[in-house]
């Protein structure tokens, strides 16, 4: 059997069971469920890069939290280090200090 064979008596069998508008009331049924639908291949399309792009930032912000929680970490092990960084980030001061900004 080849397959110009298979394919020829497919269609005369479709073409026998259904008729023409039938048979175009389905292929416009697919076409609009597959172009034109809620779940068309473009919605599925563009869901899937939404998709990709949150699981980026899921990603980012998870080595994110990790480093901040690594400086945390640091921070709490040495007070000498919090001191620092209070007085670098936040300019605090002790009350018999001036401080002065310069940049």
């Amino acid at each position: 059997m080849s397959i110009k064979f298979f394919f020829r008596r497919i269609s005369t069998a479709v073409l026998q069971r259904f008729s023409g508008y039938q048979i175009l009331a389905i292929v416009a049924l697919i076409v609009y469920a597959f172009f034109f639908g809620d779940s068309s291949l473009f919605f599925r399309w563009n869901n899937e890069e939404e998709i990709r792009n949150l699981k980026k930032q899921i990603e980012y912000y998870e080595a994110e939290t990790k480093s901040k929680q690594e400086r945390l970490n640091q921070l709490n092990s040495n007070a000498g280090d919090m001191e620092k960084y209070a007085r670098e980030k936040y300019f605090m001061k002790k009350e018999n200090e001036d401080v002065f900004v310069l940049k």
